[in-house]
């Protein structure tokens, strides 16, 4: 997993511009792997969620990114 586009840019240092792009797509009627894959820059911040297991009830929170004014800039991908 990368957090940082350093990251990112240490990841794929070594390969070619051509290489082609896949994202995974899903949705009510199609779901698959295509090539297109867009990217913006937002400004986000953390806001924690909370929610519960279905299963056996269990109460537990996580963290988001949220679009916000006053976050930091992040590099999106969609």
């Amino acid at each position: 997993m990368m957090k940082t586009v350093g990251e990112l840019k240490e990841f794929i240092k070594d390969l070619p511009d051509d290489m082609l792009l896949a994202n995974y797509e899903s949705n009510m009627e199609t779901s698959g792997y295509r090539n297109r894959l867009s990217c913006d820059v937002v400004n986000m911040k953390t806001e924690t969620k909370h929610s519960w297991d279905r299963f056996d009830g269990t109460d537990y929170s996580y963290e988001v990114l949220k679009r916000a004014e006053d976050g930091v800039p992040y590099l999106r991908f969609s």
